[in-house]
């Protein structure tokens, strides 16, 4: 009869590590604002950039005019929108912003597009030593030919993963 062997058990010890973060938020501090504009009698645009200043483009030339955005700018006037990221210090976050949303007054409506932010490449802010940074969203607000006059207002929704 064969007889059985028993090997004696083999052990190793292995390392285990944990991390606990600050859970990440995302605090809105400004509106996305493009301000008042004089109703265009040609199709344009307005781009709002990824400034605190409110810095806007506009094209083409005959539709919103640098005179149709020239008037006086009520309440806060235009720039972009912007969010305060906290979290833990020196985290890296991914941001990813909508395609496009549309504004409406009523039944009239007006879409935004081109949405940027104050990223690096591939969406990427960086806390800072605190655990704060401030991210800015600026876009493309599309105004059709003489556009009906009103208040147009829209949501949209930006999503920060934390790493």
């Amino acid at each position: 009869m064969p007889t059985r062997v028993h090997a004696a058990p083999a052990q190793a010890s292995g390392f285990s590590q944990a991390n606990v973060v600050v859970p990440g938020a995302i605090v809105p501090i400004d509106i996305l604002r493009f301000g008042q504009i004089i109703r265009p009698t040609a199709a344009g645009t307005l781009t709002i950039a990824v400034a605190r200043n409110g810095a806007v483009t506009i094209t083409p030339a005959g539709g919103v005019t640098a005179a149709g955005i020239g008037i006086l700018q009520a309440g806060l006037g235009r720039g972009a929108g912007a969010f305060e990221l906290t979290g833990s210090a020196n985290r890296q976050t991914t941001t990813t912003l909508p395609t496009s949303i549309i504004i409406s007054n009523g039944v009239q409506t007006m879409t935004v597009n081109n949405f940027t932010a104050n990223t690096n490449g591939g969406g990427k802010i960086k806390l800072d030593a605190t655990g704060h940074a401030l991210l800015l969203v600026g876009a493309r607000l599309n105004v059709a030919a003489n556009q009906a006059i009103g208040n147009y207002t829209g949501t949209y929704t930006i999503t920060v993963a934390f790493q």
